[in-house]
């Protein structure tokens, strides 16, 4: 493990998974439905860091956070890894499903769906807007979506959870591989890109006693799911 600020961080898939106590995947047990599928009632985030020019380029880091537990990684081959051993844990199909919340997952999307594709098959997407997909659904049972929409803000809205995103921006001037080791600060940042998240959506879900199974998929829903309940509080 490796300290980022308050944080222990996994820096391999193996001492991710061992880091869970069983009652995490117990949860495989609870079934919560939205029509026919099945959610995994725990939230789960995802940022990558890339290195990118018009002759080359790299996804250089991957963190995911998953019930307040963290891992940073370096190789998206380690990423597959982690989510098949997920799916099996969780019992993952294309009927039962892990939501991974993603910022901004037009970028990420452009950069890791070929890459997934080759191991899991082609995705069902859902796009707003051509390069803008609102969720990428796989047949294993991950289903990724886009957090952006789900703010309708960009990260600023982990602002007053304990660890919201860091101040300034990383020096994409610099050449990195998934080689490069992490400066402190680089390491720093994207730790608190994906707890940032998780801590705003357990905010967000626990303000309106939301599940995996019942929170909208964009800020709209939210003020759609308001109105209604409102007028339904007026037979007239």
């Amino acid at each position: 493990m490796r300290k980022s600020q308050d944080l222990w961080v996994c820096t391999d898939v193996t001492e991710f998974i061992e880091t869970f106590r069983p009652r995490v995947f117990s949860i495989a047990e609870k079934r919560i439905k939205r029509h026919i599928t099945e959610y995994v009632d725990v939230t789960a985030t995802l940022d990558i860091e890339d290195y990118a020019t018009e002759e080359d380029g790299y996804i250089y880091s991957i963190a995911v956070c998953l019930d307040n537990e963290r891992v940073v990684l370096r190789y998206m081959e380690d990423v597959i890894d982690l989510f098949d051993r997920l799916g099996e844990k969780f019992e993952l199909s294309e009927n039962r499903r892990l939501i991974v919340y993603v910022h901004n997952l037009g970028h990420e999307h452009f950069h890791m769906t070929q890459i997934l594709a080759e191991s899991w098959g082609r995705p069902t997407s859902l796009f707003t807007k051509p390069r803008k997909p609102l969720t990428i659904r796989y047949d294993n049972g991950v289903e990724f979506r886009d957090s952006l929409k789900l703010f309708q803000k960009s990260l600023a809205a982990t602002k007053g959870c304990k660890h919201a995103k860091m101040v300034g921006d990383l020096d994409y001037s610099k050449h990195f591989t998934p080689d490069t080791p992490l400066s402190p600060d680089e390491w720093n940042y994207i730790v608190n890109d994906v707890q940032g998240l998780y801590e705003a959506i357990e905010r967000l879900k626990k303000e309106h006693g939301y599940t995996q199974a019942s929170i909208p998929l964009t800020n709209t829903g939210m003020v759609i799911e308001a109105v209604n309940a409102r007028i339904r509080q007026d037979g007239k």
